[in-house]
């Protein structure tokens, strides 16, 4: 095996040792080492590009959405967000109003009530940006008609969130699955 010094550039081995060409042992070694190391870079990159968006969308709603407040510090993709007044927005409403005008899907977290959206590298730069957009009009709709929208998950997390009795939330979320998984 060939010994490669750190600062060879993968573009070079590209070039001593083509891909599509390994014609000896440590040509293919290069060729071994070369697609590595352009499989770690586009995998940072991919990280870089979830990162960023998740920056700018905690950019946004700290600039643009008063109303709530996004929760701890994320280091990775993914952030939540909750209410800074709980007993005045309903965030399982927020979510179901989204999912049905919007198109998102966001994860409802209980304790407190919150959503979080972990963001990927296919969502691309301007997906942080129309998803606190998005938001917004959620947000005016809602402070403006508490029951603009219907249905959806906000009952049951809602009913879950204030039972006393968590054994009873268990036993309702297997018969909830039993129903909506039985063909």
């Amino acid at each position: 095996m060939s010994c490669l010094p750190s600062s060879l550039a993968p573009d070079m081995l590209k070039q001593i040792a083509p891909v599509t060409a390994a014609k000896s042992l440590p040509s293919a070694s290069l060729t071994e080492f070369s697609s590595a190391s352009a499989s770690w870079q586009e995998a940072g990159a991919r990280e870089k590009a979830a990162k960023e968006a998740a920056n700018d969308f905690v950019k946004g709603v700290e600039e643009t959405l008063p109303e709530l407040s996004v929760i701890g510090s994320p280091e990775m993709s993914v952030v939540g967000v909750m209410a800074k007044k709980p007993r005045g927005l309903n965030m399982y409403k927020l979510n179901d109003w989204l999912t049905k005008n919007k198109g998102w899907h966001m994860n409802a977290l209980q304790s407190p009530p919150a959503l979080h959206f972990c963001f990927t590298a296919a969502h691309g730069q301007g997906t942080a940006k129309a998803l606190v957009a998005d938001m917004r009009h959620a947000l005016d709709a809602l402070a403006s008609d508490p029951n603009c929208v219907s249905g959806g998950s906000a009952p049951m997390y809602g009913m879950a969130n204030i039972s006393p009795d968590r054994g009873m939330v268990s036993d309702f979320l297997v018969a909830y699955q039993d129903v909506m998984l039985t063909p």
